[in-house]
Parts: C-alpha cells; structure tokens; sequence
C-alpha cells in the first residue's frame, strides 16, 4: 500500500538547520522541510492518510499549525516568509515529486503586444501601477486589498460614504461579466464556486482583512481565512482587470 503526502511549496530565503531536509515535530503536527536552493523553493510535505482529491485541506487543523511554526520563524529571523502565493496543495504518491521552480513557466508577449508608448491617462496609470502590485505580491491579502483599490479608483468621482454602496453594486452588475472574459481557476470553482456578491466582498473580504478586530478579521495564520481570500482573489482580480479594459479609466469629459 503507497504512502501518500501534501507538498506545499514556502516563498521564503530562509534556511533551517544545516541539511537539504530537516524533520520537525511541532505542537501536534510532524513534516518534513525540504531547505530551498538558488534554483527551488523550500517546500513542506506532510504525511497523510489518502489520496483522495477533496482532502479537508480548507479547514485543516494540520495546515493552521504550519502557518502558525511560520509566524514563529519570521518572527525568529526578521524575514518575509509565506505559503507560496501560486501554489496548490498537491497530494502525491511517496517518491513521485520535484521541488517547485523558483521561476514560473514563461509568459511569452508577442512582439506585435509589447508595449511602444506610454500612457497617458493618469487615472489609467495609476490603476496599471495597482494592479501590477497586486499580481507581484506574495501575500493574498495586501493583493486584495490593492485589487480593491482598483475598484475604489473607479468610483473615486463618488463621495466617500457613498463609495462603498457604488462597488458593491458595480461588482453585483459586472462580476459574471468578468469571469467570462477572465476565467477563474479550476480549483476555485471546485471549492468556491458560488460568484461571491458585491456585499460579501466588501464585508466579508474588504473589511475583514482592512481592520482588525478579534472575531471578525481574517487571520493569516488561519488556513480556511487563507485559501478563503486566496480563491476569492480569482474574483477580485478579473474585476479589476476587467475595468482596466472596458474603458472604465477613460478621460472623463
């Protein structure tokens, strides 16, 4: 009978110990730490009991604690260090696995697309700058709040205490649109596949990852508050970028 394991890629420099591997028992949970190189990213594989694809890693115990001994050790060295942004929780066959790449695949741009002349729409190049954060970051929460942000340029003509009404219903009227012309993962709609609505965004995501209050802000630490924000970031981004290509930014008259 095979063993099986879930590999989870860590976006982090750091070094534990002084060997490629390094067996850690913490708390309740034992896994091995797979130290990165220049060419790999460190990677975490725990054990588990099957292989079955719908695996509870959304609300697992087991990957709250990981998150937690991470907070500890960026904590102890003072540097960034994170769930890979861009990873998915792989369950493999015992011996079947390669560390992941530190460089994802190209992305190659055709010549005709490259880019020749700058822009000069400033509400337009401010929301190229916000968005060009936004898919650079490592951590999905500060990327969605400055997808947000995106949103919030486009209504900044709106008065502050109307403006969060105007997007919730920018969102409800333009969400399904998006997605057509910038499709969500297959893996966030296996495990969110309800189209979240304008509300749920600014409640449930925007406010609760902006404040901090006990019981009501989202935890990074947390790994159903973590995979929750990271598959919602599907929806938010085919937002923004979706208003960046309709014209939304265009010179007011």
């Amino acid at each position: 009978m095979p063993g099986y394991a879930l590999r989870i890629p860590i976006d982090t420099n750091i070094v534990l110990g002084d060997t490629a591997e390094v067996r850690v028992h913490f708390d309740q949970l034992s896994f091995t730490w797979f130290n990165g190189t220049e060419d790999h990213f460190p990677e975490v594989v725990i054990p588990i009991k099957h292989d079955a694809f719908a695996y509870e890693w959304h609300n697992s115990c087991e990957l709250t604690t990981l998150n937690h001994f991470l907070s500890l050790i960026a904590a102890k060295a003072s540097q960034p260090i994170s769930l890979h942004k861009w990873h998915r929780y792989i369950v493999f066959e015992d011996g079947k696995w390669e560390q992941l790449p530190r460089n994802p695949p190209l992305f190659i741009i055709p010549s005709e697309k490259i880019p020749r002349e700058p822009e000069s729409n400033e509400r337009l190049k401010l929301a190229l700058s916000l968005y060009r954060e936004a898919v650079s970051s490592s951590s999905v929460f500060y990327s969605f709040l400055t997808y947000y942000k995106i949103l919030e340029l486009g209504h900044d003509q709106v008065s502050k205490n109307n403006r969060p009404g105007e997007i919730k219903k920018y969102i409800d009227t333009s969400i399904h649109e998006s997605v057509k012309h910038y499709p969500v993962s297959i893996e966030t709609r296996h495990f969110q596949s309800v189209i979240p609505s304008g509300e749920t965004v600014y409640s449930a995501f925007r406010c609760a990852i902006a404040h901090a209050s006990e019981g009501k802000t989202r935890s990074p630490d947390n790994i159903a508050d973590y995979n929750t924000v990271r598959l919602a970031l599907d929806y938010i981004r085919a937002l923004a970028i979706f208003m960046i290509n309709s014209g939304h930014f265009e010179p007011r008259d």
